[in-house]
């Protein structure tokens, strides 16, 4: 990216005019960045400008940190320096160069917006693209800006804001009291204890299921093993001296009992799973105005949801 240069001759011409002795290593930063600059190499001459202005503080190093920042697209940063070398108007080298500095931020000022942000809560702490402002405008470079407010009893506000160049830019913010639970919601909570609910359903629905399955297996091989036709209307000739009718029925009457004991388990663990995912949720994301009651009954369980 090409900036407006000025002369090299004009510039190595005023660096001596800095005058003293403990100006020499300023002098020198600035002759080293200017031969970077005018090889193109803006970025490595940054550096030299910075610590040259942090040494000497005249405006040749000022400007021409400025010049460099507008180079490699620094907008905010080059805007603020180049606006604070065009105050030293009695400076000899900002005279011989204001032309150029007043062309160089034009360029700029189409590269950068002013952002007016107004909290209606007092204090609040606001925030443009990660850095904390105050009342006053701020610098920012023209197109999406984050702005972000927070303060203690009210919710978090991030948003993105247009920042046009030219007039100044203007967002105003209001922020909510936080929606927090009730003392006396945390009060139930802590005094219901660890959620037992979920870990009951499932454990006696495992222990359901395994007595179930025990009573089927062990009328298994009473009811499979009868012969043909030894049933509860059969005659006593058809079946062996083994295998009565009544075993038979009573056997194949607890393999039913055991099959409805284990489906009763297994639905039990799947409400003890649901009610256990159900309390995490609810724990994570705070309370609803809805709520949901798992309850069981002498014919299973019940469901009902609550507003």
């Amino acid at each position: 990216m090409m900036r407006p240069r000025i002369a090299l001759v004009v510039a190595l011409l005023s660096v001596p005019s800095l005058g003293m002795a403990q100006a020499d290593e300023p002098v020198a930063l600035v002759r080293r960045g200017i031969d970077l600059a005018n090889q193109g190499r803006d970025a490595d001459s940054i550096e030299l400008f910075r610590r040259a202005w942090e040494l000497g503080r005249h405006p040749i190093a000022l400007g021409q940190l400025g010049l460099a920042e507008q180079a490699v697209g620094r907008w905010v940063l080059a805007e603020a320096h180049v606006r604070e070398v065009l105050t030293h108007g009695d400076d000899d080298w900002v005279r011989r160069n204001l032309a150029a500095l007043r062309r160089a931020y034009a360029v700029i000022g189409q590269h950068v917006g002013q952002l007016e942000v107004h909290c209606s809560v007092a204090g609040a702490h606001v925030s443009v693209n990660g850095a904390v402002i105050g009342a006053d405008a701020v610098y920012v470079e023209v197109g999406t800006a984050v702005v972000e407010a927070t303060a203690d009893g009210y919710e978090h506000v991030r948003r993105d804001v247009q920042v046009a160049a030219g007039p100044m830019n203007r967002e105003q913010i209001e922020m909510l009291p936080a929606t927090e639970p009730s003392a006396a919601h945390h009060e139930a909570q802590e005094s219901a204890g660890p959620p037992i609910a979920p870990f009951a359903f499932a454990g006696l629905g495992v222990a359901a299921a395994i007595v179930g399955a025990i009573i089927v297996a062990s009328n298994f091989d009473t009811a499979s093993n009868a012969p043909a036709g030894c049933t509860t209307n059969a005659s006593p000739w058809m079946c062996t001296s083994a295998v009565s009718v009544s075993q038979v029925n009573t056997s194949q009457t607890l393999g039913y009992v055991g099959e409805g004991i284990v489906a009763t388990g297994g639905v039990m663990i799947i409400i003890g799973a649901a009610l256990g995912l159900f309390r995490h949720s609810n724990h994570e994301t705070g309370p609803s105005a809805s709520a949901w009651r798992i309850a069981p009954t002498l014919h299973g369980a019940i469901a009902e949801l609550s507003f």
